[in-house]
């Protein structure tokens, strides 16, 4: 007899902050993930974000996978980057044990670049799971047109993003504010071109699971400020048969990003000072970064990583724009400003003066 709470299929939003050094999300990613593979009987897929990918990219990336793994090409990167003339099978198998063996401690290590910590332990993790359930990777798509697009505007954004620094280093917050705009009305733009690619991918994958009717699984990683997008999506899909939506998000949903994000989908104004928090969050978690790489704490910092970016981005929207200005035109030192903010505790391991 059938369980009345059997679905054909569940298809699980887990939301989680993208960034190179959030390792902490990686642990609930997989942890959920591991969770659904074991209760599915069916299909089992993993679909991940690729805003510059072709359908032919995806395929040869589908392709590498089934016959290299999820970790071997980030692997055969890594070797490259240290100048390693020759990648073979056994240099492979060499770095992996090594760092196996360290675990996150092969950022610090030198084993792995900072900036590739969340994607290659993510990968990971999840060729682990790979090897105990089987299960297919799908791919975020787009056609030639729209990825060049994307590719055009998301360069618009980054030369944005640079003007902004010197903006800061000059006291100069109205005019980052008014880049501000500019770049999130860019992301947003990219966010529409989007949409309209995965929900036609995941529309499909679900109703593929859900008429298979073998309670199969569809697990969607997504930025965590971007709830509002996945809640658009569960309403856009129409899906025939019992389908079972679950929705976790451990990123960052009250952000001055999330904010700006759901207010820019409602088509409505953005106040100056958020858009100002939003980029002094930016540079609060850069410093800390950067202060954490400088003090040898990068993977306790990575491995804390949603819990430090939580508390700057509460410490980042206690602040008005005459205080953020105030703080760009007197070139404050930031770390002194997150030490003696109220809420600073949990950052004071990654701020601390002292060599820890």
């Amino acid at each position: 007899m059938v369980s009345p709470d059997r679905k054909d299929a569940v298809v699980a939003f887990h939301g989680m902050i993208h960034s190179p050094f959030n390792l902490e999300g990686i642990k609930s990613a997989v942890s959920r993930f591991e969770q659904l593979l074991t209760s599915s009987s069916g299909r089992k897929v993993l679909y991940k974000e690729s805003a510059t990918f072709t359908p032919e990219v995806a395929e040869m990336s589908k392709h590498v996978i089934e016959h290299h793994g999820l970790v071997d090409p980030l692997l055969g990167d890594i070797l490259r980057a240290h100048r390693v003339p020759t990648v073979t099978q056994e240099t492979l198998n060499s770095l992996r044990q090594t760092i196996d063996r360290a675990g996150t401690g092969a950022i610090e290590m030198g084993l792995v670049p900072p900036t590739m910590g969340q994607d290659f332990f993510l990968s990971y993790e999840l060729e682990k799971q790979r090897d105990r359930f089987p299960f297919d990777i799908e791919y975020e798509s787009h056609s030639e047109g729209t990825v060049r697009e994307i590719s055009d505007r998301l360069a618009e954004v980054q030369a944005l993003e640079g003007e902004n620094i010197d903006f800061w280093m000059r006291g100069q917050v109205d005019k980052i504010v008014e880049n501000k705009k500019k770049i999130h009305q860019a992301t947003r733009g990219i966010a529409e071109l989007r949409e309209v690619d995965i929900v036609r991918d995941l529309g499909d994958i679900t109703q593929g699971l859900a008429h298979d009717k073998q309670n199969g699984v569809l697990f969607v990683i997504f930025g965590g400020s971007h709830i509002d997008m996945i809640e658009t999506l569960k309403q856009t899909m129409s899906i025939e048969g019992q389908v079972g939506y679950e929705t976790v998000n451990t990123g960052l949903p009250q952000s001055p990003e999330a904010v700006i994000q759901k207010a820019l989908r409602a088509g409505k104004e953005v106040p100056d000072n958020v858009y100002a928090q939003h980029f002094l969050e930016t540079i609060m978690s850069v410093t800390v970064q950067t202060h954490a790489m400088s003090r040898r704490r990068f993977t306790a910092y990575a491995e804390n990583y949603e819990t430090v970016a939580r508390t700057i981005s509460a410490i980042a929207t206690s602040f008005l724009l005459s205080e953020i200005k105030e703080i760009a035109r007197s070139r404050k030192d930031i770390l002194d400003v997150l030490r003696a903010h109220s809420l600073s505790a949990p950052l004071l391991p990654f701020v601390s003066r002292l060599l820890i």
